[in-house]
């Protein structure tokens, strides 16, 4: 496809899309004004509030850089509310003395500048903290005050506020909860003495008859056995009751992928007159409500490096019942065509077990080389704690390499070759991350390590290891600081020379998932007409200030950098390259669609220093 053509068509598409995304604020968009704007609003004074904060709190707004954005025009009955908002706010904060004002400067004809002095005052303390607990000879739960009590963001001689007050009192409800008290009540309350510029609080606890799980039962099967909802319980019946197995067993069965809601809610007992027995006994039912079995997709997309994709799938979730999944997937586009079938068995010799069966056909095109062959495995995947999960696993590839676009590689020519791969998997991952497709926070690390031997039957032998770390820190105003960091080498033994490595196993950078500015793949070790021929080291890092436009357009910031060497930890600093960009994201529900714009700020001679990428997905 011709580059024009390709780059008029990917903006006409971003165009579209904007386009549509403004048609559903069009009654907000350049609404005439009446009255003067609010062209700024300045802040003195504060201390114990963020600007980001107070601004929050208030209903005047000043006017935006963003034209599509209604601009509220100044409104002195409103400023006078919002003066008592802010009084509140610091109220609720525990200033009880805390004095705010406003001044109003004209700025024009139809603009005014709003300014804040806010005199805080002192902070109330809190003076005593107390905490007791009805006691119950008929309850044969003992209770530890203090170690309730630790932790809680009541702590005498600190500042205290509605605020600090409000979550303690939450959180110790729940830890009665946890304790198999979910009916636990809390009586008294805080003596705030302004004079004296101090509080005490004093809590007196009712926890409530003990609470067990009683039988659990699930409402809404058809297709599926009970026993698979039930076998994902995370209690025992005449366990003391804990809201955090209510919690972990949902989305357990959620996770199944059998169900598109699930609902867990326990059956309270029938009261029996005034009083309350000192135990009781609560049945559990889980409600789900199934999906159908099997299901297709089809998909199309447009991206500056694939063009034009389509995928074709398959997928039956419950194969021969025990949750056994069948997956068949067919794509295509520019870059590979293929179809792969996945076979996938949970709760293999154990439930936090499972193990992957695959195989592919595949027909690859980057731009340095083309492969065509076909590979199957296994896969052994264990769940070692809430956020860690192992992985080992067994691969066997055979490819041909087609053709190789670099006229002379320093690593030999393979054109023509075929290769017979027998290797391993092995790998670790933790995840924190609050979400797959758009994460705001949390951090993902992945280790994999990949060896073949010629005394597995393979033609080579190497040792292939990436190491892929990603963070995510939420920012003031809806923002995010998104971060990465990849290292991988490739180390061959024995009778192996390096270049007898399948240039299918190198390293490759640059693109839109990588270092931006580059084409893809084009980073790294080049030949006479400037064709990448891979490496045996890389090192990537990105970090990107992701930020709000307005409602579900966003944009970016981002800074990238990288380096492929020839040779196994061969790394050297004069040897990356840098590039830096923008671009816009707009949310879906299958990812945010992007658009980058990057330049290499240190190009290499004879390679274009501006990169223009339009996919879907963060780049990272």
């Amino acid at each position: 496809m011709h580059t024009g053509f390709r780059h008029a068509l990917t903006f006409a598409l971003v165009v579209a899309l904007l386009a549509c995304g403004c048609a559903g604020g069009a009654r907000a968009v350049f609404k005439p004004r009446e009255g003067p704007r609010v062209r700024s609003i300045a802040w003195e004074g504060i201390e114990a509030a963020s600007r980001e904060e107070l601004e929050a709190a208030i209903l005047t707004s000043k006017a935006n850089w963003r034209p599509w954005v209604e601009v509220q025009p100044y409104d002195p009955g409103t400023l006078e509310q919002d003066l008592e908002r802010l009084r509140r706010l610091y109220r609720h904060k525990g200033f009880y003395e805390a004095a705010v004002r406003s001044e109003v400067q004209e700025r024009g004809t139809d603009a005014v500048a709003i300014r804040f002095f806010v005199t805080e005052g002192p902070q109330v303390v809190l003076d005593d903290f107390a905490i007791s607990v009805e006691s119950d000879t008929a309850i044969a739960t003992t209770f530890d005050v203090s170690a309730l009590a630790r932790g809680l963001s009541l702590v005498p001689g600190e500042p205290f506020s509605a605020e600090r007050y409000a979550k303690a009192k939450e959180k110790l409800l729940q830890r009665f909860a946890e304790l198999g008290h979910p009916g636990a009540v809390i009586s008294g309350g805080a003596e705030v003495r302004r004079e004296e510029r101090t509080a005490t609080v004093a809590w007196t606890v009712d926890p409530g008859p003990f609470v067990r799980f009683g039988p659990a039962s699930a409402v809404g099967l058809d297709r599926v056995k009970p026993d698979l909802v039930l076998g994902e319980i995370a209690w025992e019946t005449g366990e003391p009751y804990r809201p955090a197995a209510l919690r972990e067993t949902q989305r357990a069965i959620f996770d199944l992928g059998l169900f598109r809601s699930v609902s867990i809610q326990p059956v309270f007992p029938t009261p029996n007159g005034d009083e309350r027995p000192p135990e009781e006994e609560w049945p559990i039912e889980i409600r789900v409500r199934e999906r159908p079995p099997r299901s297709y997709r089809i998909g199309v997309g447009f991206g500056t490096e694939d063009l034009v994709r389509a995928k074709l799938e398959w997928k039956h979730r419950n194969f021969f019942g025990g949750l056994r999944s069948l997956r068949i997937v067919a794509k295509y586009s520019f870059l590979e065509r293929g179809v792969e079938a996945i076979f996938v068995q949970p709760r293999f010799l154990g439930r936090k077990n499972q193990l992957t069966l695959d195989s592919l056909l595949l027909d690859e095109t980057p731009p340095v080389f083309h492969t065509r062959g076909a590979s199957a495995g296994w896969l052994f995947e264990r769940k070692l704690t809430s956020n860690w999960k192992g992985r080992v696993g067994q691969r066997f590839e055979f490819k041909r390499v087609k053709s190789v676009e670099a006229d002379s590689t320093p690593l030999g020519d393979q054109e023509n070759e075929n290769f017979r791969l027998v290797l391993f998997n092995l790998g670790l991952r933790r995840s924190t991350l609050n979400s797959a497709l758009d994460p705001r926070s949390g951090t993902w690390l992945d280790l994999s390590i990949e060896p073949s031997s010629r005394s597995l039957g393979s033609e080579v032998s190497y040792v292939k290891a990436l190491l892929d770390a990603r963070a995510f820190f939420p920012l003031p105003l809806k923002c995010v600081l998104a971060s990465r960091f990849e290292f991988g080498t490739l180390e061959p033994f024995g009778k192996t020379q390096a270049s007898e490595v399948p240039i299918f196993k190198r390293f490759f950078a640059g693109g839109s998932a990588s270092v931006r500015g580059f084409k893809l793949d084009q980073l790294g070790p080049l030949d006479r007409f400037q064709e990448p021929v891979g490496g045996f080291t890389l090192a990537e890092a990105s970090i990107e200030l992701r930020f709000p436009i307005w409602r579900k357009l966003g944009g970016v910031a981002f800074v990238d950098a990288g380096q492929v060497a020839l040779d196994s930890f061969d790394l050297r600093a004069k040897d990356f390259y840098y590039s830096a960009g923008g671009g816009l994201r707009y949310k879906t529900p299958i990812g945010p669609l992007r658009l980058d714009l990057a330049q290499i700020l240190n190009p290499p001679s004879g390679i274009s220093s501006f990169g223009f990428y339009f996919s879907v997905g963060h780049a990272f």
